[in-house]
């Protein structure tokens, strides 16, 4: 029976015993015969199956088990040869392992025999590397104590160096002042060592000496030393601030003088512009070389002494270079102010030469009115030109001052030359007497100065590189705006109270202003022929539209009363450029006065025409008014605190008397107190007025046509209501009369009545709701005395004989209702 190979298991004992082999009936033998085969090998899993099935089973059974094969059949006896050929294979593989394992212990006995002549080597090599090591101990021992001294000498040299440089230094500082002294004072002059690169390296070691000295006052003759070049940077310093003065005051009078020479030029081309073809191109010649000597010629010929002005600003925070740095900040402010002072000026007085009448050419004639100047244009192209003037200054002056400390002196300078234009704008706005010229500078002034051409050169980087520069120029130019749009507000004020209490309050009427109905039709007449008109072609249609609109406009104005236009047009010009609380308070004055101007054309009108008349055109003024005063997001409502001296009268008198008290003292005290003032604050509302009385207007309209319509009837019924009181009693037949009279008055007359009061509708009132406001009260007042008058007729008793002819020739009260309704319904 074949099996793979296993791995050897060695014994104990190196001489091991062949066991006994296991071919005995007996249990105990065959236990030892397993036994010692297990211990001497290792087996295969099956045949650690068998052993395992061999263990568990007791050696009786076995034994009984094989008694009982021998006597069973033939089956049994096979099974038992079968074990017993394993057993004898198992023996002979042990016998066959047993030889392979006496091979391989020879072969490990010669492996161990040269293993112990290895090690005794390596023990030798051992041995020589432990003297190796212990001499490279004691040669390295002594390299470190070599490297340790030589650090040591070393440090003591750089010791000593150090030492030797920082007394070098400090000597350094004395005895540099001769060298400094001789390179400031060198021969020559001064503008020649000044424009010298070493001249800021020496200002810069004088500054290093200073500050070295002062810090380190207990070495000997500090003090003197400090005095000393304190001195020399002292006078280094004036010199170079009179240096830079003066070279600004040079390049200042050379631009000057060019300057004016070039502005006298342009001065005769202005008085000649008329003449000249190319005046416009010759200008702006002008302007361009203008601008080249004003900033970049003077920007060139400074260029030198940049750097030295950098120099002191880099060291302001020191006071003798601040003192210096502002000396020669303000000869350049003031050399500045006098070059800029010279071109603004003339070019202000050009743009306001250009506005004028009689000097202007033909393509300013548009702008001017009247000979004087359009302040519109000048304000415009003032503004304009005067903000360039500050971007450009501005960038001049950083070029030259970087401090940001000095831009509040900047802005104060750059105030005095706007206040040029700030002057002659003024001068214009305090001769302006015109509510639309002054609105219009005031648009200007907002929209196109502060929101366009400030803000735009803000956003716009394209134009001013510098975002902070746009900033300064804006915060520092729009108050002098504001103020200028103050100083319009403030003549616009004024000029408003004037007109409001001279024109509307006092206004006298002419005869055409109240002369209604007539005004109302003829202006009705020249709407419907300008509507009507077809004798345009269409080609023309688009080039009149706003002649046609401001036609139909102007149109609707006729028909109103003088103060209504005025006062409507006033407020919509004040609304957008005065303040919400100047505007109230003057419009409430205004709606005030031009209510009041109309109630006294309506009583006019009423007596050169009729009640009628008066009543509707009132009515409709108010109207109007009302309906154009809500566009207005304002309010109307103003309060009024008065003092009341009403009671001054009586205790004065009292107190002369002598009833207030026995003391003087009392009495004093008692007219202190009682005579004191009363503080009355009452509240006006103007738009709350005019609705009353828009309210009341309405009333006595209403009365005033059914007065009109029928004042015989209302007369009959008050007779009647009187004599139905008293004794007095009138005859039959006059009584009769009185009836007819009645009766033709609201049976023939009324329609005739109520068609020319339904043609009075329509001409003051434009819309059908107000008209129908007004005519249900009428029809209602109308329909209750005919009421009245056939109750009389039914009632009377002096009408007994005449009750039934009357009430037969008279219309029944739905008869009369349906006529009245018919009336006013044809008139719509």
């Amino acid at each position: 029976m074949s099996r793979s190979s296993s791995p050897i298991k060695f014994s104990s004992s190196s001489n091991s015993t062949t066991p006994t082999s296991p071919i005995t009936s007996s249990s105990g033998s065959s236990t030892l015969m397993i036994q010692e085969w297990e211990k001497s090998t290792i087996l295969t899993s099956k045949e650690e199956d068998f052993l395992y099935h061999l263990k568990n089973q007791s050696f009786s059974s076995f034994s009984t088990s094989l008694n009982t094969t021998t006597i069973h059949s033939n089956n049994d006896n096979n099974k038992k040869e079968e074990e017993e050929e394993l057993i004898i294979d198992l023996l002979i593989n042990k016998e066959i392992n047993e030889l392979k394992y006496i091979n391989y212990q020879q072969q490990l006995q010669s492996y161990q025999d040269l293993s112990h002549k290895l090690i005794f080597k390596i023990n030798n090599t051992l041995a020589i590397y432990d003297d190796l090591k212990e001499q490279y101990e004691i040669v390295c021992n002594k390299t470190n104590k070599l490297h340790l001294d030589c650090e040591k000498l070393v440090k003591e040299t750089n010791e000593l160096e150090n030492i030797f440089k920082e007394l070098e230094n400090k000597l350094k500082n004395f005895e540099e002042f001769e060298e400094l002294n001789q390179n400031l004072n060198a021969s020559g002059s001064f503008e020649k060592i000044i424009c010298q690169p070493s001249f800021i390296s020496t200002l810069n070691r004088l500054d290093d000496a200073i500050n070295f000295l002062s810090n380190h006052l207990d070495f000997k003759e500090t003090t003197i030393y400090i005095t000393k070049h304190k001195y020399l940077l002292s006078k280094a310093l004036a010199q170079t601030r009179d240096y830079i003065m003066d070279q600004i005051k040079i390049v200042t009078e050379n631009l000057f003088i060019k300057l004016k020479a070039l502005l006298q030029n342009k001065n005769l081309s202005i008085n000649n512009i008329s003449k000249n073809s190319n005046s416009v191109t010759d200008r702006f010649l002008d302007e361009l070389q203008e601008n080249t000597l004003l900033f970049i010629d003077f920007k060139q010929n400074l260029e030198k002494i940049k750097n030295l002005i950098e120099t002191l600003e880099g060291k302001s925070y020191r006071r003798e270079y601040h003192v210096f740095l502002t000396d020669c900040l303000e000869c350049y402010l003031q050399q500045r102010y006098n070059l800029l002072y010279l071109v603004v000026s003339n070019q202000l007085i050009y743009l306001f030469q250009t506005c004028l009448n009689n000097n202007s050419p033909s393509s300013i004639n548009n702008n001017v009115v009247n000979g004087q100047v359009k302040g519109d244009l000048f304000i415009r192209n003032g503004c304009k030109y005067m903000i360039e003037i500050y971007l450009q200054e501005q960038l001049l002056f950083q070029y030259f001052f970087k401090d940001e400390r000095k831009k509040s002196r900047f802005s104060l300078f750059m105030n005095n030359i706007t206040n040029l234009l700030y002057e002659r704008i003024r001068e214009l706005i305090i001769k302006e007497n015109r509510f639309d010229t002054l609105c219009n500078f005031i648009e200007i002034l907002r929209n196109e100065i502060l929101q366009d051409s400030l803000n735009n050169r803000m956003n716009n980087n394209t134009t001013i590189v510098n975002s902070t520069l746009n900033s300064v120029v804006l915060i520092s130019f729009e108050p002098i705006v504001h103020a200028m749009i103050q100083d319009i507000q403030e003549r616009l004020i004024y000029l408003t109270s004037f007109f409001i209490s001279n024109e509307i309050a006092k206004y006298v009427p002419l005869q055409e202003d109240l002369d209604y109905p007539k005004k109302l039709l003829s202006t009705n007449n020249k709407r419907l022929l300008f509507e009507n008109d077809t004798s345009l072609d269409d080609s023309h249609e688009t080039i009149i539209d706003k002649e046609e609109e401001s036609k139909k406009s102007y149109g609707q104005y006729l028909a109103w009363y003088p103060t209504l236009e005025w006062t409507l047009t006033l407020l919509s010009k004040l609304y957008k450029v005065l303040d919400v609380g100047v505007f109230e308070g003057l419009a409430q004055e205004a709606v005030t006065l031009c209510a009041a101007s109309f109630i006294d054309a309506s009583r006019k009108i009423s007596e050169k025409s009729d009640a009628l008349n008066g009543s509707l055109f009132l009515i409709s003024h108010l109207l109007i008014l009302l309906q154009e005063l809500s566009y207005f997001k304002v309010s109307f409502t103003k309060t009024e605190t008065t003092l009341d001296f009403s009671h001054l009268y009586e205790g004065i008198s009292r107190f002369l008397k002598g009833q207030a008290s026995f003391s003087v003292t009392s009495m004093i005290f008692d007219l202190l107190s009682q005579t004191r003032p009363r503080i009355i604050v009452s509240n006006v509302d103007s738009k709350k007025d005019l609705e009353k009385q828009l309210k009341l207007s309405c009333e006595n309209f209403i009365l005033n046509t059914v007065k009109y319509v029928a004042d015989t009837c209302m007369t009959f019924i008050k007779k009647h209501n009187i004599t139905n009181t008293s004794v007095q009693q009138d005859k039959n037949e006059h009584i009769y009369q009185e009836v007819l009279a009645v009766k033709k008055e609201m049976t023939e007359d009324i329609i005739d009545k109520l068609k020319y009061v339904n043609d009075l509708l329509p001409l003051y009132l434009k819309e059908t709701k107000t008209i129908t406001t007004l005519t249900q009260p009428i029809k209602h007042q109308l329909f209750s005395l005919y009421e009245q008058f056939l109750n009389i007729i039914k009632e009377s008793k002096y009408l007994e004989e005449q009750r039934a002819e009357l009430l037969s020739q008279l219309m029944t009260e739905e008869s009369f209702k349906e006529l009245i309704n018919n009336q006013f319904t044809n008139a719509k």
